[in-house]
């Protein structure tokens, strides 16, 4: 999958692709494979349930063909019948002719047919239906205007996805279920999620060693040594808004065929199976569910794009892979990443980045190995293989634990109140902290009550720029880490800067016990020298699989780390062994709702407190222009206290910015100068030139000068 599908409202596009009699070599295994011929059928079916000769005709009237797909070491070799179809043209006779290829081998007149998504971000490109021997392509159009807005279900589908004698089989079938019900409301029951299956989960777990599809097919059908693997070309390719190819066509068939089989090898497992059933969660829940998923997938589509890594040296090894040494943090390679290198002779070649030392330099190894001298021009990066531990675990451990029924959201602290907007409940009279020798104002006073009040367990502080966040936080950090309570205190962020930043001032206030947990990819040979003054402090993420981590969190240590980080299986068995009671998330306006679900189950047996801090003025959660779902917590509730003094900036542009933005309600701590310190410039009739690292704007009916230290402000379009 590759960017979010555009917003415009436009017609829905062709899908269909022409009539082509074979596809080959898209579905790779370690040999060629040839994949299944999807032939296009665009006239709809006679509307009939029956399930014998009538559907045979239908069948036979639509020009349905036989294709077999060459699975390397599989016997005998799979023959497949396959219809394509749009979604809004599916008739009860596309699902019965499905049916009829499903007989019922159980006491309990079950059936069973293998179901798989193909997606761009939110929105569904391909719903695959398969048994042993028939396959449904469902062809999702893109919607022709609000591209978030749940549309009609299809008749004939609503009624398969809600018979819970059709049982459905497939991995992440939970993922599919919800995007199912968020595009057109299908309500998926008898569902069987092949991942959960064979790979149970737990809440101590991320679930990241889970076995996929195709390993699980391979295990139960191929040789050792012969694994069926996905083509990634096909895998990342778009499938919303574009003609799909051949290929892909082939692609959802396999993905949907190897379902069935897999879901229907141990007959004995799948009759124990939790079976996920839609109509057991409330609705609300599963509303709330639905756009938390779609939240995770949009954000997911956007970081998946490609991009340019900037390098400076590429140096050639004698075993012959390349050592390319990154230049820039930014787009810098990570391990896992797929990449292409363009060689200067116009020569594109794939590769991927492979686990070793961390730092500037990764080693690439290209699937075809050169010879000789080659100039690299560029290289892209095609698939990011950074893991994202938030958003794995909640797609795939969090809501299948919920949506099968093992994990109450009742006992989840703050669930109901941030996804289901349920008035907070109140706890007992705030204890007494003393915080007059903190230096503090009287809104950051105001602010580190608020924390502190077991009154209000969960708290929002909205703070703009310069009005001292972090020092109230530290504040409030050192005020009840002093008393005679148990308080074991997690202060985490968006990013390792504002992490560190916290720590810097927790030391500076004197807590001294505290450990901060910085990931290697981010520290090591790019900004150790930012952690000099807390470096006897610092755990990197790496050092988490030690014993000696153990030792180093003691009873009432202070855990600061990156919200990524709490996904760490290492921190996780730590934490909640120290029982976390209260946790403090800093940057809190650029955080997804979607992104914290994991962490309020994970501590739930401890946790107390839970403090959100920052500004929904600045930066918004990224992600959240394509998708409504993609929301901060500032966005569902009330601020308790805002900060109302800022420090940084010159009493004029702080003026300035408190009309404009906060309503008058900044105050500026630095008296006003005698120059005015902003300037309001037009400049829709200047050029944009570069000038060094930067920019700068030159308009030829305007003479613009630096004075002192004047800001300038240049307003286009004013």
């Amino acid at each position: 999958m590759g960017a979010c599908c555009s917003h415009q409202e436009e017609e829905e596009e062709p899908l269909l692709p022409p009539r082509t009699p074979v596809c080959r070599d898209r579905l790779v295994s370690k040999q060629p494979l040839v994949g299944f011929v999807a032939n296009s059928i665009p006239a709809r079916l006679p509307d009939t349930t029956a399930t014998s000769a009538p559907v045979q005709s239908a069948a036979a009237t639509a020009g349905v063909a036989t294709t077999i797909a060459r699975i390397p070491g599989l016997k005998p070799q799979p023959s497949v019948l396959t219809q394509t179809v749009r979604y809004d043209e599916v008739s009860h006779g596309h699902t019965s002719w499905l049916l009829a290829s499903a007989p019922s081998n159980t006491p309990d007149g079950l059936r069973f047919i293998g179901l798989d998504t193909e997606f761009d971000g939110p929105l569904l490109g391909l719903v695959q239906l398969a048994t042993n021997a028939r396959c449904l392509l469902v062809v999702v159009g893109k919607p022709s205007k609000n591209t978030h807005r749940r549309r009609s279900p299809n008749k004939a589908l609503d009624a398969l996805f809600r018979d819970p004698a059709i049982r459905k089989t497939g991995c992440e079938l939970t993922k599919d279920a919800l995007l199912l019900f968020s595009n057109f409301g299908h309500i998926l029951r008898g569902g069987i999620d092949l991942t959960h299956l064979y790979s149970p989960a737990t809440l101590k777990s991320t679930n990241r060693d889970t076995k996929g599809l195709f390993t699980l097919f391979s295990e139960m059908y191929l040789p050792p040594g012969q694994p069926l693997r996905k083509d990634k070309a096909t895998t990342t390719s778009r499938w919303v808004g574009v003609p799909l190819t051949e290929a892909q066509l082939c692609y959802g068939v396999l993905d949907a065929w190897v379902s069935y089989k897999v879901g229907t090898h141990d007959p004995s497992k799948i009759a124990s199976a939790m079976v996920l059933d839609l109509t057991r969660i409330d609705p609300g829940l599963l509303n709330a569910l639905a756009d938390q998923n779609s939240a995770v997938l949009a954000i997911e589509d956007m970081q998946q794009k490609q991009y340019d890594s900037k390098f400076s040296t590429v140096i050639l090894r004698q075993d012959g892979k390349y050592d390319v040494l990154n230049s820039q943090f930014r787009n810098k390679l990570q391990f896992k990443d797929v990449v292409l290198f363009h060689l200067a002779s116009g020569q594109v070649l794939p590769g991927k980045v492979e686990h070793g030392k961390y730092g500037k330099t990764k080693t690439v190894k290209l699937d075809n190995q050169l010879t000789g001298v080659y100039v690299v021009k560029n290289i892209t990066v095609v698939e990011q293989g950074g893991s994202r531990g938030a958003d794995s675990f909640l797609r795939e451990v969090w809501v299948k634990l919920v949506l099968h029924g093992q994990l109450d959201t009742s006992t989840v602290p703050f669930f109901a109140t941030l996804f289901l907007s349920q008035k907070q409940p109140l706890g007992t009279a705030p204890p007494a902290y003393d915080v007059s020798g903190h230096d503090l104002n009287p809104s950051q006073t105001k602010a580190v009550n608020t924390m502190l009040s077991a009154q209000k367990p969960l708290s929002l502080i909205h703070g703009p720029p310069g009005t001292g966040k972090t020092f109230a936080i530290t504040a409030a950090v050192a005020a009840s880490i002093s008393s005679a309570e148990h308080h074991f205190y997690v202060l985490t962020c968006q990013t390792n800067a504002a992490t560190r930043n916290l720590a810097v001032t927790l030391l500076k206030r004197g807590v001294s016990d505290f450990r901060i947990v910085v990931s290697d990819n981010f520290f090591v040979e790019w900004h150790e020298d930012q952690y000099k003054k807390i470096r006897d402090r610092v755990i990197q993420s790496s050092e988490t699989r030690s014993q000696n981590f153990d030792k180093l969190i003691g009873p009432r240590t202070v855990v600061l780390c990156s919200l990524s980080q709490l996904s760490n299986s290492n921190i996780i068995n730590i934490l909640q062994r120290r029982r976390v009671t209260h946790l403090v998330i800093d940057e809190a306006s650029q955080i997804c709702l979607a992104n914290l679900q994991h962490v309020l189950t994970l501590y739930q047996g401890s946790l107390k407190r839970l403090t959100f801090v920052g500004d929904p003025k600045q930066l918004a959660p990224f992600g959240s222009e394509q998708h409504p779902a993609v929301e901060s917590v500032f966005e569902r509730l009330q601020s308790d206290v805002m900060l109302n003094i800022q420090y940084r900036m010159p009493c004029d542009l702080g003026a300035f910015i408190s009309g404009t933005v906060y309503n008058d309600r900044l105050a500026s701590h630095k008296k006003p100068r005698e120059v005015c310190t902003v300037a309001l410039i037009d400049v829709t009739d200047g050029t944009e030139q570069t000038s060094g690292t930067g920019f700068t704007v030159r308009s030829p009916t305007r003479d613009l000068h630096r004075r002192g230290a004047m800001l300038t402000l240049a307003l286009i379009g004013v």
